[in-house]
């Protein structure tokens, strides 16, 4: 998970995605969509989200298709030392005490469509974070490295992990 550049949370780069300006009621504390997710508590506070799949919902009703699969949200970070921002993408498995049903393909597609729906301004980051309570975080994170065969693009992380990376 090492970046070249530190990346670090930007709510201006999260509210001035399309997105938030297309569906208002998208943008959500990241805490309240882990909560709604199966979290017991977390260690967010005020730090807001896009969440894809209310972005999801709202786009299929209005084109009246069924839904697809996304990611449960992203959220904007500026690249330290440049002018530049990114879009991380989030799925949260709080509710996983399994990890061996974890489908590349379910992922895949889950990762695909998120960038479809994100669009391209700001880039979407390379690497996606797989959030799981932490007493099975790190089976997760090495069976994500298996199915993706060692390539460092997806990772396995707890909420404290997923705060420390990008809310420091």
């Amino acid at each position: 998970m090492d970046n070249q550049n530190k990346l670090t949370y930007s709510s201006t780069t999260t509210n001035n995605h399309q997105i938030a300006s297309i569906c208002p009621n998208c943008v959500q504390k990241i805490n309240d969509v882990c909560i709604k997710d199966g979290a017991k508590h977390t260690c967010f506070t005020n730090e807001i989200c896009l969440n894809l799949d209310d972005y999801e919902t709202f786009l299929a009703q209005n084109v009246k298709r069924d839904k697809q699969k996304t990611m449960d949200f992203t959220f904007g970070v500026n690249i330290e030392n440049r002018n530049e921002q990114k879009m991380i993408l989030v799925e949260l498995r709080l509710n996983y005490t399994n990890w061996r049903n974890i489908s590349k393909k379910e992922l895949d597609d889950k990762i695909n469509h998120s960038k479809v729906i994100l669009g391209h301004t700001p880039i979407i980051d390379n690497q996606f974070y797989f959030v799981f309570k932490s007493d099975i975080k790190q089976q997760a994170h090495n069976h994500l490295r298996r199915l993706y065969l060692n390539r460092s693009i997806v990772f396995g992380v707890d909420l404290n992990e997923l705060k420390n990376l990008f809310f420091q």
